[in-house]
């Protein structure tokens, strides 16, 4: 699909860049810029060092780079430049002009770090690249994932043979995976208490006889769209010692008996009132 850069607000333009460039480089990191972002809105740090490899400036501009915005640009490399990065990009929707450029240029001549300038056809090739990001922004696919399982279930009844199953099953798996750009989906079939939950999972949801093993796509994709969690427990007396393992940092099981109400919000549409069951938690 076609991004259309002219109707997206800076906020959008923003967080849709921000995962991008997340997915590029899973070592960035992006910079909460409401006490100021010092000209950058995503940087890499040299492993294992404090200093900046790359920082990142996006800006939502379309259209053509008027003085304003070029003021604008000038400022945010200035306020990039005190922090002395290795290199510092600016990814803007707006492919330059050779008069652009060449502004650009003399720009590169007053700083000893080099500067790149990532525009409109760099974006739209990377996000062709990378079409789930569009979708979840754009055609608000948030709570598909849910739609799919219930989809899943109608499936089971028709299904004629395992050769007829498998790659119904697959392209569900591949649609569950193409419009989250957060996280991964992957399937299992339970049956009975059987619940064994793979060490390295988010989150896990059971629907009936389907679990839904929920994955971050890149490092940091808990960070940037954190799974939340409200829960009303009861605790008498004799129910301390249920607890006191979190204290120490470990993990530990609260029985049903003392959840009086808990609503998780979970990516896809999974969440909602999970009250009555046991609860698996650790700090």
């Amino acid at each position: 699909m076609s991004t259309p850069w002219e109707d997206l607000g800076a906020q959008k333009f923003e967080d849709m860049v921000s995962v991008l460039l997340r997915r590029l480089h899973p070592n960035s990191q992006r910079i909460d810029g409401k006490g100021g972002d010092g000209g950058r809105d995503v940087q890499i740090v040299h492993v294992g060092e404090s200093s900046i490899a790359n920082a990142f400036e996006l800006k939502s501009f379309t259209g053509r780079m008027f003085p304003g915005r070029r003021n604008q640009v000038k400022r945010s490399l200035e306020r990039a430049a005190a922090l002395d990065p290795s290199r510092w990009t600016l990814i803007v929707p707006i492919d330059p002009t050779p008069a652009e450029w060449e502004w650009f240029l003399k720009l590169r001549t007053s700083h000893r770090f080099p500067l790149e300038w990532r525009g409109k056809t760099w974006l739209n090739e990377k996000m062709a690249a990378h079409p789930d990001i569009c979708k979840y922004f754009l055609e608000g696919t948030k709570g598909e994932v849910y739609s799919l399982l219930l989809q899943l279930h109608k499936e089971k009844a028709i299904l004629l043979s395992v050769p007829d199953a498998v790659p119904r099953l697959e392209s569900l798996r591949e649609r569950l995976n193409e419009i989250d750009p957060y996280y991964r989906y992957e399937l299992a079939t339970v049956t009975g208490k059987a619940n064994k939950w793979p060490s390295d999972v988010v989150f896990s949801v059971r629907r009936g006889d389907v679990r839904v093993d929920v994955y971050p796509k890149y490092c940091g994709a808990v960070k940037d769209l954190p799974v939340s969690m409200r829960a009303t427990v009861a605790v008498g007396p004799e129910d301390l010692s249920i607890l006191e393992p979190l204290g120490y940092g470990l993990e530990t099981t609260i029985p049903h008996r003392m959840i009086s109400g808990m609503t998780v919000d979970l990516p896809g549409g999974l969440g909602g009132d999970f009250s009555g069951g046991n609860s698996t938690s650790s700090p």
